[in-house]
């Protein structure tokens, strides 16, 4: 888990923004030869369609982390749409937890949670 620091929140702002026009290519709905060739041309020129993503996930990454022990009870307090990965296909966002239980209990942070493009959640945090 990443502290949520205001760098960290300053981080994920400004690749929400940076990210936005690819987040509303991927959940937009484009016919299906359209849609064909953007995620071939996605899996093979990631750096066009996703420039800052890269260096957003590895700053992220090299903030300091938490530990925290697997099976932890959390409620996620806060979401984004900033990336997690550096993949432009893939669509894990970090959301911001609290953790409720256990001698962390309080603490609040940066996690990584899987979200399709139709905005579901899984129930999940990792």
């Amino acid at each position: 888990m990443i502290p949520d620091t205001p760098e960290v929140r300053l981080l994920i702002s400004a690749e929400e923004k940076l990210d936005a026009p690819e987040i509303r290519w991927l959940k937009g709905s484009q016919p299906h030869d359209e849609r064909v060739s953007g995620v071939n041309e996605r899996r093979q020129h990631p750096e066009r369609y996703a420039p800052t993503l890269k260096q957003f996930t590895t700053a992220m990454e090299s903030k300091r982390n938490i530990s925290v022990p697997g099976g932890t009870l959390c409620r996620v307090v806060e979401r984004s749409d900033a990336r997690c990965t550096a993949l432009p296909l893939d669509t894990f966002a970090y959301v911001k937890i609290r953790i409720i239980e256990g001698p962390k209990r309080g603490q609040e942070g940066w996690v990584c949670e899987l979200r399709d493009v139709f905005g579901t959640t899984s129930a999940k945090i990792f």
